[in-house]
């Protein structure tokens, strides 16, 4: 257990993944290490590694799920502007996916207030 826990907080992980690169499996495990870090707290953390999903995992289902967990961290800590600009894009990348009604919930309801 101890063992684990140092290799992920001393980035050795992060270099493992790095070094071999497989975006299938990569791309889940950084995705569900970011939830956790979220569902723990540590949101700084969280959105990094969301945006590691996002940016080196573009073509992978988990992209776009990471980006909207980041949506939400910045809509919870009231970073409006943020949000905007962010669905703004995220919209424009996947017109078609499921989370874009969210976006444009939230985009709407830091317009007109609902």
């Amino acid at each position: 257990m101890f063992f684990s826990v140092d290799f992920v907080r001393s980035g050795k992980l992060e270099r493992f993944l790095d070094a071999h690169p497989n975006p299938r499996l990569n791309s889940a495990v950084e995705y569900y290490w970011a939830i956790l870090l979220d569902l723990s707290g540590r949101k700084e953390s969280a959105l990094y590694r969301y945006e590691r999903v996002k940016d080196n995992y573009e073509k992978m289902n988990y992209a776009p799920m990471a980006w909207s967990n980041m949506i939400t961290i910045y809509f919870e800590d009231n970073k409006r502007s943020v949000v905007m600009e962010e669905c703004e894009k995220f919209i424009e990348k996947y017109p078609g996916h499921p989370k874009v009604e969210l976006c444009k919930k939230r985009i709407n309801f830091i317009k007109h207030g609902y």
